[in-house]
């Protein structure tokens, strides 16, 4: 036997009781048995979240803040949120804004809250020594009091990570917890909505020494996004955490119960880039997270074109959480009017859509929480379902076109065209212009809608305030709509049913609300009753029907 054979059966000799246990711990019946019967499942997203959001990683200022915000608003591009990206600290993590970089941050969210833009600050668990892009890359105020008061792992030894050398916060700490949260709490005070938790501590090392003893870099994950989200939540409901899912920065970040938002890391912004952040979401979505998010425009390397840019878009319109900025061009290649009117146009239009889908993918969220139902469900490797009515094909190259399978049940009805319908199981190749993208509803489907302007088709400003539900009339179908009271988490539901046969529609609720009904139908109905006020388009083929009520029903005869 030679050395080299010596020396690897001492090796496995040393590490096959580790890996046996580990095999047997994640492939034991049993585990696998309670990971079947008790999913962990994704939390309630607040209703903001499913609004556009933007930001930029460039200037990084009060200044450019505001006018990205602005640009957008001006053009009549709607805004949810905006995320603040380091560096907006004097150091890494002094919670003490750069004051040349953000002079009044009270007053910059302020400004924000009256435009009803929420406010997403970056964040990691890092006290630095040296910080690479702060001013003079000064030590951390806190940095030898967290050092002595021994709130860090690894007894307190300096690490190098992607923003200078610091140490880490022990979050299997309570004392230290409580200090940490203190600090958040600062900018909770001042208004901030949520929390953009970074991988500060993926280059601590593979095991980690902590208060609770040794412990794997994975399960140090779990105590670190987990007391950041349980901390936020229970200062205010409607305070989030974005954080990674299943990304290829890392694997596995964020737990599935404590990951309020996921987005799955750093992408460019070219189609490969597209296409790899779709298969990371994707993995995301199938083991089990809940709002996910899609990096338009990517954040790093190359730029998008516009093509790129619109196709971005498109899928980020049709997933849980559209957030448009990054390093590459935030302020240029990012930004629609870089490019020309037409982008302009086609993404006003694509964002506007996201947001009136906001009540649909609240609902879906809720399903997901629940257990009740997908809020994004891979139809293999190009397409997915949004919630249970929405099918989307993705094209994420410069042919404009892609090959397609349709969901096996149902009918699918073109979003752009209502009077094309495909059977379920059925194959066909897409193309499309810039303008459009392979979107289909299921027939028979119920779907809420936000609708305040005609950019999208589905009404007008005396849509605003009114609950939208757009029925494609198909057989008989009933769906529980959770309904949002706020811009948070708390929510009622009604039921409302379908009887495409009969004619008949009803809504069974608790609470008073103003409802606008879009009923797809190719002729005018020769008699309706029920509504406070219809009418028919005769060029959308639509019904329009208005109706105020807790319970009540809708009679429509042909």
């Amino acid at each position: 036997m030679n050395t080299t054979t010596t020396a690897l059966n001492n090796v496995w000799k040393k590490s096959a009781p580790i890996i046996a246990s580990i095999l047997f711990a994640f492939a034991s019946p049993k585990n696998i048995a309670a990971e079947k019967k008790n999913p962990p499942l994704p939390p309630i997203a607040p209703y903001w979240v499913f609004k556009p959001w933007v930001w930029e990683d460039n200037k990084n200022t009060q200044k450019s803040t505001l006018e990205l915000v602005n640009g957008y608003i001006n053009r009549k591009i709607p805004v949810g949120t905006v995320i603040i990206d380091s560096p907006w600290e004097t150091s890494y993590h002094s919670f003490e804004w750069d004051e040349k970089r953000y002079p009044n941050p009270k007053k910059l969210i302020a400004t924000l809250h009256a435009k009803n833009v929420k406010v997403v600050m970056w964040i990691t668990g890092a006290i630095n020594k040296i910080s690479s892009d702060t001013p003079n890359r000064k030590e951390c105020p806190f940095y030898k009091f967290v050092k002595e008061k021994k709130y860090v792992v690894n007894n307190g030894a300096d690490y190098k990570w992607w923003k200078g050398t610091g140490v880490h916060i022990d979050f299997t700490n309570e004392k230290a917890k409580k200090w940490f949260f203190e600090q958040m709490d600062k900018l909770h005070a001042i208004g901030v909505d949520g929390w953009k938790v970074d991988q500060g501590e993926q280059t601590l090392g593979k095991q980690i020494l902590s208060s609770i003893g040794e412990i794997s870099l994975q399960k140090f994950k779990t105590y670190y996004y987990s007391a950041l989200t349980n901390h936020a939540t229970a200062t205010n409901p409607r305070i989030i955490t974005l954080a990674r899912p299943i990304s290829h920065q890392g694997g596995k970040a964020a737990p599935i119960d404590k990951c309020i938002v996921g987005w799955s890391g750093d992408f460019r912004g070219s189609w490969a880039g597209m296409q790899k952040q779709r298969s990371l979401l994707y993995q995301s979505a199938n083991a089990g997270y809940g709002a996910l998010c899609v990096e338009v425009g990517g954040y790093t390397g190359a730029k998008s074109t516009k093509e790129e840019l619109i196709r971005y878009a498109q899928f980020g319109a049709f997933m849980p959480v559209m957030s448009n900025g990054g390093a590459n061009g935030g302020m240029t290649n990012h930004l629609p009017w870089f490019h020309d009117d037409e982008t302009v146009d086609i993404y006003r239009l694509y964002a506007t859509i996201h947001a009136e889908l906001a009540p649909y993918l609240f609902s879906s969220c809720v399903d997901k929480h629940l257990g009740t139902g997908p809020l994004v469900k891979p139809m293999g490797k190009t397409s997915h379902l949004l919630g249970k009515d929405i099918f989307v094909a993705t094209i994420m190259d410069a042919s404009n076109k892609i090959n397609n399978s349709f969901p096996k049940e149902g009918q699918w009805i073109d979003f752009w065209n209502p009077t094309m319908v495909h059977d379920g199981g059925t194959k066909n190749e897409i193309k499309c212009s810039l303008r459009e993208y392979p979107v289909f509803i299921r027939a028979g489907s119920i779907i809420p809608l936000a609708v305040d302007n005609d950019i999208a088709g589905h009404g007008g400003e005396s849509s605003k305030g009114k609950i939208t539900l757009w029925i494609h009339p198909k057989g008989k179908t009933t769906r529980i709509i959770h309904i949002h009271e706020n811009d948070g988490t708390k929510y009622s539901d009604v039921s409302v049913s379908c009887d495409a046969a009969k004619g008949n529609i009803s809504l069974e609720g608790k609470k008073k609300r103003a409802y606008r009904f879009l009923i797809e139908m190719k002729t005018k109905p020769k008699n309706v009753s029920g509504f406070d006020s219809w009418s028919y388009d005769s060029k959308k083929k639509r019904l329009v029907g208005n109706k105020t009520g807790d319970s009540f029903s809708v009679s429509i005869k042909q």
